[in-house]
């Protein structure tokens, strides 16, 4: 019997919030202690409107110096307006594509090449996978497992494994999300072990979180209690390497 994997997976949104950044380093500290990794998947606007640029660039080459998988996350907006009232999502084919390449090529800047990606909102359009295979990223991990869906009506995509697609003969791997990271899903006797298989014949569970909602002592000690789990851990970017290497990604 093949043994379940996990992958954490934090949407970096306000590394600039210095309380953020301090629940950031202190999360960091304890992975570093059980020696694990897992995956950050950073939206810069937030803190580019904020005027913090120079200190977000230095924070995420920190997690990536520290040996965790750096992605990318990316609302679709109209323009520059990352908040409300004023923001606004545009999911037109040409504002999807200018989003993801220019959140890319921050990334770039700082040095990172996401291979992961997980879009605002959960939100993503068939332009968008396009993109991403097009740009080389690996796999997208914006749907969710078809036991969270509570509107059938909804704009997200939706899976109930993961799944290897090709986009111009390029392929990208759709990774869903299984649970919250909160301490009720770790607490729930059903949730805590539901497990979803990918191709190679295991099973995992991806779950994520922002990374302000570390504030939250129900995220926080959901989060201590998911690195004492006897579950090995993987980041995203290796769950979806094991589909690409048994589906048909290569």
């Amino acid at each position: 019997m093949t043994t379940p994997l996990r992958a954490i997976c934090l949407h970096a949104e306000r590394l600039h919030d210095e309380r953020v950044w301090r629940r950031t380093l202190e999360a960091l500290d304890e992975l570093d202690k059980r020696v694990l990794k897992i995956t950050f998947l950073v939206y810069p606007m937030r803190a580019l409107a904020a005027g913090r640029d120079v200190d977000v660039r230095a924070r995420v080459k920190e997690l990536a110096a520290r040996g965790h998988e750096v992605g990318q996350h990316t609302h679709f907006y109209a323009g520059t307006a990352t908040e409300r009232p004023h923001k606004r999502t545009d999911l037109s084919d040409r504002n999807v594509r200018e989003c993801i390449s220019r959140d890319r090529a921050w990334l770039n800047d700082c040095g990172v090449e996401p291979k992961g990606f997980c879009g605002g909102n959960f939100m993503m359009t068939e332009a968008a996978f396009e993109s991403l295979a097009e740009a080389g990223f690996r796999y997208d991990c914006s749907a969710r497992m078809t036991w969270e869906r509570d509107n059938f009506e909804a704009p997200h995509p939706w899976g109930d494994r993961a799944e290897v697609r090709r986009f111009g003969g390029r392929p990208l791997v759709l990774l869903p999300n299984t649970e919250y990271l909160t301490l009720t899903q770790l607490l729930h006797p059903r949730r805590r072990n539901r497990m979803t298989p990918l191709s190679n014949g295991t099973s995992y569970q991806l779950v994520m979180n922002h990374d302000y909602d570390l504030l939250d002592w129900k995220v926080w000690y959901g989060f201590l209690g998911q690195l004492r789990r006897k579950t090995q851990t993987r980041t995203a970017a290796e769950l979806a390497e094991m589909c690409l290497a048994h589906g048909d990604g290569r």
